[in-house]
């Protein structure tokens, strides 16, 4: 009998592989596999309790399989059974975070995992690591944005300015939304010298052009204000104000 137990507990403790989790982490990326497969495989790797394994489950969220009843229930499902993971979990999530197209899951498993301070810490160093430039994070920027949105009890802002000049009108627009829906007194310079650039969608100069004129912010007309801004606003004594049909 003690050497059954022996036994037993060698095999029961006994690390992954590499080959291991890589066959796992296939299986649960593929949108073709059927979802009792998946789930089987996403409890192995949290069963093997390693930062690898964990790290590899992880790859779940990056992939959107082909039922979206079965996504998001698989999704819901792993992002609760992360939690129970503690430690372990919240430095995968945290790595995940730098580089993962898909992350609202994960936040919400991180938000259990860390108080609000070390949460939002997390969220600013993701979204930093996403440049204003980078063309091919504009969802996942948006999404973070929320998160640090909805999560800071005191939202200053300084942190999203340089997304004003992001290279999606989306981020572009997000940013400025956020500013005039907390009455953000923030990069006013910058808002407004935005309407004096053609390089801007007409999306979002009148995105720009509402919190300039909401905010009454002071324009110098010593220069050009765009055309297409002109449609919407004029300017009266310095203040950009909103034409009313």
């Amino acid at each position: 009998m003690e050497l059954i137990l022996i036994f037993f507990n060698f095999f029961k403790n006994k690390k992954p592989t590499n080959k291991q989790i890589i066959k796992h982490i296939k299986k649960i990326r593929s949108v073709y596999v059927q979802t009792d497969y998946r789930m089987e495989s996403m409890k192995r790797l949290l069963s093997w309790n390693t930062e690898k394994s964990i790290a590899g489950v992880l790859n779940r969220f990056s992939v959107v399989a082909q039922s979206p009843y079965f996504d998001e229930k698989e999704k819901v499902w792993l992002s609760k059974e992360l939690i129970k993971k503690g430690v372990l979990a919240k430095k995968a999530i945290c790595n995940f975070l730098l580089d993962a197209n898909e992350i609202s899951y994960v936040i919400n498993s991180l938000s259990r995992l860390c108080n609000k301070k070390e949460l939002l810490k997390v969220l600013y160093t993701s979204l930093k690591h996403r440049k204003p430039e980078d063309y091919r994070s504009s969802s996942v920027k948006i999404d973070i944005i929320d998160a640090i949105v909805y999560y800071s009890d005191n939202f200053i802002g300084n942190e999203i300015i340089p997304y004003i000049d992001d290279y999606s009108d989306d981020v572009k627009c997000k940013v400025i939304n956020v500013i005039l829906d907390k009455g953000l007194m923030i990069a006013n310079d910058r808002l407004v010298n935005m309407l004096f650039e053609d390089i801007h969608s007409v999306r979002v100069l009148r995105q720009v052009g509402f919190v300039v004129a909401t905010f009454k912010i002071p324009i110098l007309l010593n220069k050009k204000i765009v055309s297409s801004v002109l449609d919407y606003f004029y300017v009266k004594n310095g203040i950009l104000r909103l034409i009313l049909n």
